[in-house]
């Protein structure tokens, strides 16, 4: 199919834009993402630089770094994890999308082989080098065709490429450093260095090579019998080198940028203090730093000074999550700025109308249909079906909230940082203060019968029993650090529970909630957590999502499929759970996968607030999977099956239903036009009055 055709079909289009690769096991999937700072390489040609994000695609900046717009048309997935130069072709690699060639103004698919991932790219003379999946390709006519040249182990691939004379060099993420040679094909040349390469380059003769543990050096002009030496410098894990004017940009992950001159170190850069700095490059004596969720940065006297260089970039790091039925809202800890999507992040709408300060923001939360967000400018409402912030009576700092009918508590801190709790008893109109002894904010307040109990930042667990007038601690037991920093609290079954910086604690009704005992110290903060009713589940910052179905007495880790491990919120809806990661990651898996008997299946004889569709369950499926949808008032409905090239395979639902929730069962034993398929990925959208949503399936026979 040419491009006239594919942009003349617009459910092809639409269809094509959303595939991205789902892992066949059971496990989180990613939610498509608000945007991407992460900058993972940078390249130029003439006054052109390019920069690529996973997640928000590339951009282009004519103004050497002055300012930067995206340039992503043609680009069917915006996970680019790589990009090449040849000095008149610009190539990008992305996940399982393949590679891409630079054509005018739009990028073109490069024909390598399907649903591929290309890891790394390299140019030496007139050949151009693809690490693709766990294989070495080449090019000798500028990407028109394609020769494998080498098979790694399954699970090895390709990070980097460098060449010296022409003679290829490729590091690996877990089998070391390869050299080529035309009589031996690829060698190993591991002597003296771990097999985990991150990057290399050439300068003068010598190979260098950032590791896992460090970064390394050999000379080329005999790699295949001299070992590999330690150049000192940070014994961390080296993401990206440079060299200019015979100097060595070193960066890091997590502990910035530094500098290798005159056989002494130097750093740390302070602008780039404790950042991850994925991609380094050198135009026209301007140095540019790419970053992990800070965007770029770039110098202009030789690396002295860095100021960043990301306007145009849009920077996106969560700071709380809120799911309000088929809404998902996120607060973004760097702008301050939140965003709602109702169809599984395929388009995001800012809905920050009305708020006077959104750098001041500290939290998201909902009670009855009213949503509220709070910071420095004060308490903010909204009527959750027509977004529209109006300011409250309370015009102090708030830092969390609790509405109980008529009843609003609001955790906040003096200019001295002294704990105030403001307390009003007519919806937020007037308010009293009461001060608590102590530094520090509250995090959240959670009521029990007549008791308030607090999460504080330094006291652990304050409780009230007069309406919020005083305070006093309800730490016993809980006092394992001092101070204590309690998160949240929530109950499960007989029992509270207070997430901590230090792992989980548990009260049982029988200490009438006054004494606590840790169930799990996982010597990490413990952000969030939800009851299910029959499940626990905690969000660990560094660790995952745990869960438990006795009460917090044992513990399953459920992160398989998490990419960014840094959790800091957990929800729920109706028939998924859902995790947000500090790094922008928003994911989510469905109920049932995790043995969890949804709201909609125990509710079915209940109507429905408004139209969603599930996630059909089990995904992927052989032979048979299920979709749940609900409607709220009588309509037509119609579900339909497309495969990748937007043709319609079959017709699940085409008719006129009463409001209500239902499932429909696709069974590709018997379903017309289903028998003879292979496997694959293939989308069902549905539609109902103005709802219309499209997913993705993949049928494993």
């Amino acid at each position: 199919m040419n491009k006239k055709s594919l942009l003349s079909n617009p459910l092809l289009f639409f269809l094509l834009l959303m595939l991205t690769f789902s892992s066949l096991d059971a496990q989180w999937r990613v939610l498509n993402p608000l945007s991407s700072s992460d900058v993972n390489s940078i390249v130029g040609r003439g006054s052109e630089v390019y920069a690529s994000s996973y997640g928000k695609g590339i951009y282009l900046s004519t103004d050497n770094g002055g300012s930067w717009k995206l340039y992503n048309q043609g680009l069917l997935g915006l996970e680019v994890t790589c990009l090449l130069s040849t000095g008149s072709d610009i190539f990008a690699g992305t996940f399982y999308n393949g590679l891409y060639k630079l054509n005018g103004r739009s990028w073109s698919p490069v024909n390598v082989c399907d649903e591929v991932t290309v890891h790394a790219l390299g140019f030496c003379g007139s050949v151009i080098y693809a690490g693709i999946n766990n294989s070495i390709y080449s090019s000798s006519d500028y990407g028109t065709t394609w020769t494998k040249i080498h098979d790694f182990d399954k699970g090895v691939y390709v990070t980097s490429f460098a060449f010296y004379c022409c003679g290829a060099y490729a590091g690996t993420n877990t089998a070391g450093v390869f050299v080529y040679s035309s009589g031996s094909g690829w060698t190993l040349i591991n002597k003296g260095i771990i097999p985990n390469i991150n990057c290399l380059t050439v300068h003068k003769q010598v190979l260098y090579a950032g590791t896992k543990t460090g970064t390394f050096y050999q000379d080329v002009v005999n790699t295949t019998d001299s070992s590999w030496s330690y150049l000192g410098g940070p014994a961390v894990s080296v993401t990206s080198l440079l060299f200019f004017k015979d100097n060595l940009l070193v960066g890091t992950d997590g502990f910035g940028l530094f500098l290798y001159k005159n056989s002494g170190w130097t750093g740390v850069y302070s602008s780039l203090n404790n950042k991850s700095i994925m991609a380094l490059y050198n135009s026209a004596n301007t140095l540019f730093a790419g970053t992990k969720q800070f965007g770029i940065y770039r110098s202009t006297d030789e690396g002295v000074t860095w100021s960043v260089s990301s306007t145009g970039i849009v920077q996106n790091s969560i700071r709380d999550l809120l799911v309000d039925n088929d809404k998902i809202i996120i607060l973004n800890s760097n702008d301050g700025s939140i965003n709602q999507t109702s169809d599984f992040g395929s388009t995001w709408t800012a809905i920050n109308s009305g708020i006077k300060n959104k750098t001041g923001l500290y939290y998201l939360a909902k009670f009855g249909d009213q949503i509220y967000t709070g910071g420095l400018n004060g308490l903010y409402k909204t009527n959750s079906s027509v977004i529209s912030w109006k300011t409250t009576g309370l015009f102090s700092t708030t830092k969390s909230l609790l509405v109980d009918n008529q009843n609003y508590f609001s955790g906040g801190t003096d200019d001295n940082g002294k704990t105030i709790i403001s307390c009003s008893s007519d919806s937020g109109r007037h308010w009293n203060q009461s001060y608590v002894n102590s530094i520090g904010f509250v995090n959240q307040f959670f009521k029990i019968g007549n008791r308030i109990l607090a999460a504080h930042q330094t006291l652990g667990v304050i409780e009230s029993d007069d309406n919020g007038a005083t305070w006093f601690e309800n730490n016993a037991g809980l006092k394992y650090a001092d101070p204590v920093t309690a998160w949240k609290i929530t109950s499960a079954g007989s029992y509270l529970f207070a997430s901590t910086q230090n792992g989980l604690y548990r009260s049982d009704i029988n200490s009438n909630w006054l004494f606590w005992q840790q169930v799990i110290d996982f010597g990490k903060n413990v952000y969030d957590m939800v009851d299910t009713g029959n499940k626990l589940f905690i969000a660990v910052y560094g660790g995952g999502v745990f869960s438990s179905n006795d009460y917090g007495s044992t513990w399953n880790n459920i992160s398989e499929g998490l990419t960014d491990s840094s959790i800091i919120a957990i929800k729920v809806s109706n028939s998924d759970l859902y995790c947000a990661s500090s790094g922008g990651g928003i994911y989510y898996r469905p109920l049932s996968e995790l043995g969890i008997v949804s709201d909609v299946d125990k509710n079915n004889n209940i109507i429905p607030n408004d139209f969603s569709v599930s996630q059909n369950y089990p995904n992927p499926f052989n032979p048979a999977t299920v979709i749940n949808y609900r409607i709220p008032k009588g309509s037509f409905v119609t579900i339909k099956i497309y495969d990748l090239l937007g043709r319609q395979i079959s017709s699940l639902v085409d008719k006129y239903q009463d409001a209500g929730n239902y499932s429909v069962t696709l069974d590709s034993r018997s379903v017309p036009g289903f028998q003879s398929l292979s496997n694959g990925i293939y989308f069902y959208q549905f539609n109902a009055k103005q709802f219309h949503k499209t997913m993705k399936m993949i049928l494993m026979k």
